[in-house]
């Protein structure tokens, strides 16, 4: 079964988005954000009873960093990155058999996947060094079907 996509800068931030979310759900790092509000709560109790506001401020950017800026700035620097890619806006062939995934020219071999993730806008490939992302809206409702099937046989598939 063979596709096409182009790998635009969309549908390269909708997957990086994905996988962010994804491995930082997965991680420890989740509890970070949950230090940062401790951290604040500290400082609103320092505030009040001793008048001090530095652990306050502190509190204050982390937590705001955290839970506001943190997307925004990967974003912008993702979009560097994308904009530096030589496959930023390049149309790819993608083609799934019970032996491998073929992109363009080059051989993906299952076990080399370490997991797949299904969201409702697609399937992210996750590999030792980063993602390959499939948009749902490049598949047929055949080629999803075999598509889905041969994964879930070779690697599994986790839908979030």
């Amino acid at each position: 079964m063979r596709f096409y996509i182009k790998w635009s800068e969309e549908t390269f931030l909708e997957g990086a988005k994905l996988y962010y979310d994804y491995t930082l759900k997965n991680s420890k790092k989740r509890m970070v954000g949950w230090v940062f509000i401790a951290i604040l709560q500290f400082g609103i109790v320092m505030a009040i009873k001793q008048g001090t506001i530095g652990m306050l401020l502190l509190g204050s950017f982390l937590s705001f960093y955290w839970y506001f800026l943190r997307w925004p700035l990967r974003k912008k620097a993702l979009k560097m990155q994308f904009k530096k890619s030589p496959m930023a806006n390049k149309d790819m062939s993608i083609e799934i058999s019970k032996q491998n995934i073929k992109i363009d020219d080059n051989e993906l071999k299952f076990d080399k996947i370490n997991e797949v993730i299904e969201s409702e806008k697609g399937f992210l490939l996750a590999i030792d060094n980063g993602f390959i992302y499939l948009p749902l809206k490049n598949f047929t409702t055949e080629s999803k079907k075999i598509f889905t099937n041969i994964l879930q046989e070779k690697v599994g598939i986790k839908k979030v």
